[in-house]
């Protein structure tokens, strides 16, 4: 064998042996640099597992544990899909995807138009899924045990969304909307947006979050505002853009770019200062929490010092 081995390596050109030499050298080095301390897994011997000892070993325990996963993940994805069509040719309206396990959706676009419920529940989504806009005819929505840690605010194109359940996720803020069933718990509330309060709610559900007075304190530490954006406020309660005729496009923009303040109903720029307000015997809860965005430093003081709703 060891004759054979060296007639081998005579036959191929030395450059060849120089870089399989550097190769093996790399794979060495890299497996020891960032495995010190590597600790016993579930792999023995009694299993036939490869030898974890040698370089080909390791290699050849991590490509079969990630090829594993990628085809589990793909075998997943598979599934919801058919359910996707099955739904579809069936001319069916609701989809329940529920516990598929899914890091995100298949192509929802044969549904588009048809779709009214859809159960993303106990799924490993991370972020909102984004597709649900395009759904136009949807009216409910669930995504009760995900890892999703904010709602975007354009659930507001969902026009016609009017059971919306994202309790036990990860959140730590709500958007408003229009909306006649609210499920919220299990989540990492501290209060309410103050949009809630125009919502036709029929049913509102807040179990289990962190809304209580203690947790408040950390919860609205505002950031300071922003030069420009206060510089921007008063410029535009002032009426200033009526004496100035040469403002530039990039002034303009600043200028225009802003949100109703929750406070005054003036304008807001930037995201304000928050604070949060106690109402009483609102959707049969005897007192509520809701948070609001002041646009100033003085509209938050005149907010603050109105006795409590």
């Amino acid at each position: 064998m060891a004759s054979q081995e060296k007639t081998r390596k005579s036959d191929i050109p030395e450059e060849v042996l120089q870089e399989e030499k550097k190769e093996k050298e790399y794979i060495i080095h890299y497996v020891k640099s960032t495995e010190p301390d590597r600790k016993e897994g579930p792999f023995s011997d009694a299993n036939n597992a490869p030898d974890s000892g040698s370089v080909e070993g390791d290699w050849e325990t991590r490509l079969h544990f990630m090829a594993s996963k990628k085809d589990e993940e793909e075998k997943l994805m598979f599934r919801s899909q058919v359910k996707v069509w099955h739904c579809f040719l069936n001319r069916k309206t609701a989809l329940n995807l529920q516990a598929y396990f899914l890091f995100h959706l298949p192509d929802l676009t044969p549904l588009m138009d048809t779709l009214v419920c859809l159960n993303l529940s106990f799924n490993n989504l991370l972020f909102f899924p984004m597709e649900v806009f395009n759904i136009k005819s949807l009216q409910v929505l669930v995504l009760r045990s995900n890892p999703i840690r904010k709602i975007p605010n354009d659930i507001h194109r969902l026009k016609s969304l009017k059971k919306f359940t994202i309790s036990f996720n990860l959140l730590a803020e709500l958007p408003s909307g229009k909306l006649e069933y609210l499920n919220t718990e299990g989540n990492q509330l501290s209060a309410l947006p103050c949009g809630v309060l125009n919502l036709p709610l029929k049913s509102l559900r807040i179990e289990n979050n962190f809304i209580h007075p203690l947790l408040w304190n950390e919860k609205i530490q505002s950031q300071p505002q922003k030069l420009i954006h206060l510089a921007a406020l008063c410029f535009s309660t002032n009426n200033l853009k009526e004496r100035y005729n040469n403002i530039t496009e990039d002034i303009k923009k600043i200028l225009d770019d802003f949100s109703v303040c929750d406070c005054c109903s003036g304008p807001r720029y930037g995201k304000g200062l928050q604070l949060i307000q106690m109402y009483r015997n609102v959707f049969k809860f005897g007192r509520l929490p809701f948070y609001f965005y002041a646009c100033s430093p003085s509209c938050h003081r005149n907010f603050v010092s109105q006795p409590e709703a």
